[in-house]
């Protein structure tokens, strides 16, 4: 075959591609137009191609010339009558992207191209697309030596350990249809180290499944199974995940249906690979969609059911005591937008009924009263209105403005093991938004409380917030563009959190019910310079107790803080902190300080080589010195790629850490210093 480098040797002699002669015309013919089947879409990779011609050849004085890319395959087609053909049996076209051009061949004009065909090959299992992306990685790291002062504080031996990591990510399409995979095995040669050691410890493999999901749609059907998640409500059941199987349905086109079973906990291994098959640790949810316009999210209503039932088993490497639980309830939520989605609603109700059944485990023999079942709801709104969007004034500054509105009720005793809630709380909420020609605007004001069924001998706790943020870029503001003019930013907010009353018959007095304002303010300046950044950051916090007998338990807290990073060699990256912080406690009369600074250093000293040093130190004393605390720690790590490595990527690395800490107190007599080093060795490999 030949490739486009040979197109002005074979001018001269293009005539003869068509092979047969036939008398000449001697008034100009009429344009040659090529038609083709083939005009974009996919086709198979041994599927024929067909290409027709307006009119006869007129031979030997003019032929035809085909490339596929840049290889001439006009020697492949077979001529017939009114065009030609393409027999892939000679010759598989490989799967892909190819453009296929016909060129119009003659002594006078030479040649001239008469179409171009772009050509989708599929793969030869029939995919359109067919994606593998397989990951393996191995690390191995020791401690080859260390010293710590005192000796108790040593931790012994750490054991080396090879950490393996072998992953598969795939994707197939054919039209409509698409298949995915994705899983990630983990493996360790120590089994203290081994992924579910926490759970099964010398049981624990020391290779293990991680995660792993297959997915599968095509048309209206879309199932997955392994590692999924469900649910969209959000008191009911929202981004529930674990191992189990969903099919979602879109039987029309403003209609969607979906039903999931998963596992009752977060579960890892090669066991139970479907999961959600054990009906007493299972949460089963179905919902269903609707659509009231053919524009998605103009009017939303959706309908949501869970039931569920957990044994008291913990998440992997999760070290607590469970109990056993089961729930049940319907959920609904509403979305809508208008006017443009100037105007925005989210909304849901949800209705959970919940129940503690026996557990014998727990129980230890013990005569306990029963958890009675209880029924509860849960309710949130969200809406936002954009007041002004877009509007320009001056000559290309714009202003916009939203205002939000946050509701939310959740009952006593309400809970689904679908959901998180935070259960007897009220909650409401007005957000602002604004940027006007560059200045940003944040403003909220919050109140919640508890005790919502006002129960006289439980202590009602309110708490009000107010907040605000300022954010000033200054060359965008007065339109100039020069890196010198730092970004402003200011942030204000106040919180209020105090006691209702006194409870009746609940042993409170008014030395106990709680009533403090906290007031928090910050601010900052940052400059963007082409090879450096700087940035300043003043802070103030102040508590202020209003409790009866604690009005003097006050607080202040002040911080400074300055931070610099410097990129002004391509090889070198540096930085550098300092701050201050000085803590009052007017109560006690007390005034601690505490500084702190450090710097970080990356050192590229060769293409494939890198140092990369990071130092700290925190001091705190108090005004008189009587007492006091230190810490500093540095850490210097040199790597380096393996040479000689014939497609694996391996590097080497050395990490040398030191930590210093110390603390006194005159009072006490406490002198007390810790000193530690470690030097550990490592190896990466990334495999594909």
């Amino acid at each position: 075959m030949r490739t486009r480098s040979s197109l002005a040797g074979l001018a001269t002699i293009g005539a003869l591609l068509a092979g047969v002669a036939a008398p000449a015309t001697a008034q100009d013919p009429e344009p040659l137009q090529v038609r083709s089947a083939a005009t974009g879409g996919f086709i198979d990779a041994d599927e024929a191609i067909e290409l027709t011609f307006s009119r006869s050849l007129l031979r030997p004085a003019e032929a035809v010339a085909v490339f596929i890319d840049d290889i001439d395959v006009t020697d492949l087609f077979e001529r017939r009558v009114g065009g030609m053909r393409y027999d892939p049996r000679s010759l598989p076209l490989a799967s892909g992207q190819h453009e296929l051009v016909v060129y119009r061949v003659t002594a006078e004009q030479g040649w001239r191209e008469l179409t171009r065909i772009p050509l989708q090959v599929r793969t030869a299992l029939g995919f359109d697309r067919s994606e593998t992306d397989p990951s393996a990685t191995a690390s191995w790291s020791t401690r080859v030596a260390k010293r710590f002062d005192p000796e108790a504080n040593d931790p012994g031996e750490v054991p080396g350990n090879v950490d393996v990591r072998v992953g598969l990510r795939s994707e197939q399409v054919r039209g409509d249809t698409r298949i995915a995979t994705e899983a990630a095995v983990v493996g360790a040669s120590d089994r203290e180290y081994a992924l579910r050691f926490g759970e099964l410890q010398d049981d624990a493999p020391l290779f293990d499944l991680s995660s792993y999901a297959l997915q599968a749609a095509g048309g209206p059907v879309e199932v997955a199974v392994g590692h999924v998640t469900a649910g969209d409500q959000r008191h009911l059941i929202q981004g529930f995940g674990s191992r189990g199987a969903t099919l979602a349905l879109h039987p029309a086109e403003r209609l969607d249906l979906s039903v999931a079973a998963l596992h009752g906990n977060e579960v890892v291994g090669w066991g139970d690979l479907i999961g959600g098959t054990d009906a007493d640790h299972r949460v089963v949810t179905a919902a269903v969609g609707l659509e009231a316009f053919s524009q998605p999210g103009r009017l939303r209503l959706e309908m949501t059911g869970m039931q569920g039932s957990v044994l008291p088993r913990a998440d992997v490497n999760q070290g607590v005591v469970n109990d056993a639980e089961k729930s049940r309830g319907v959920g609904v939520r509403l979305q809508a937008a208008a006017l443009d989605r100037r105007v925005r609603i989210d909304a849901g109700l949800a209705r959970s009924t919940f129940d503690n059944p026996f557990d014998p485990t727990l129980a230890q023999g013990l005569d306990l009263v029963d958890v009675e079942e209880g029924t509860h709801w849960a309710r949130y709104l969200e809406s936002s209105v954009d007041v002004l969007r877009g509007l320009r004034f001056g000559d290309s500054r714009t202003a916009r403005l939203t205002v939000g509105l946050r509701h939310e009720r959740v009952d006593p005793l309400y809970r689904s093991l679908g959901a998180y809630a935070s259960a007897d709380r009220l909650n409401d909420q007005v957000d602002l938004q604004a940027d006007v020609g560059g200045v940003g605007l944040q403003a909220n004001w919050a109140g919640s409380r508890d005790n919502l069924a006002e129960v006289a001998s439980i202590l009602t706790t309110k708490t009000r917030r107010r907040g605000l943020a300022l954010r000033l870029p200054l060359s965008r503001v007065i339109q100039r563009s020069t890196r010198w003019l730092p970004d402003l930013n200011l942030t204000l907010d106040r919180t209020h959190q105090f006691g209702d009353g006194i409870p009746e018959n609940g042993g409170f007095s008014a030395s106990h019910i709680p009533d403090q304002v906290s007031e928090n303010r910050t601010a900052s300046a940052n400059w963007r310079l082409s090879q450096f950044g700087v940035s300043y950051r003043w802070n103030r916090s102040e508590q202020d107790n209003r409790q009866e007998g604690r009005e003097t338990a006050d607080f202040i807290g002040t911080r400074h803080s300055v931070d610099l990073q410097i990129n002004a060699w391509t090889r070198v990256q540096a930085g550098a902190t300092l701050g201050l912080e000085v803590a009052e406690d007017l109560g006690q009369a007390t005034r601690d300080q505490t500084v702190r600074y450090g710097f970080n250093v990356s050192l590229r000293v060769l293409d494939r080589s890198a140092l990369t040093v990071r130092f700290s130190d925190t001091t705190t004393e108090d005004g008189a010195r009587t007492r006091g605390r230190g810490a500093s720690s540095i850490d210097a790590q040199w790597s380096s790629a393996l040479p000689f490595l014939d497609g694996i990527r391996g590097q080497y690395f050395l990490r040398f850490s030191r930590n210093v800490s110390d603390s006194f107190d005159a009072t006490f007599n406490v002198d007390d210093e810790r000193r530690a080093w470690w030097l550990d060795l490592g190896l990466d490999f990334t495999f594909f």
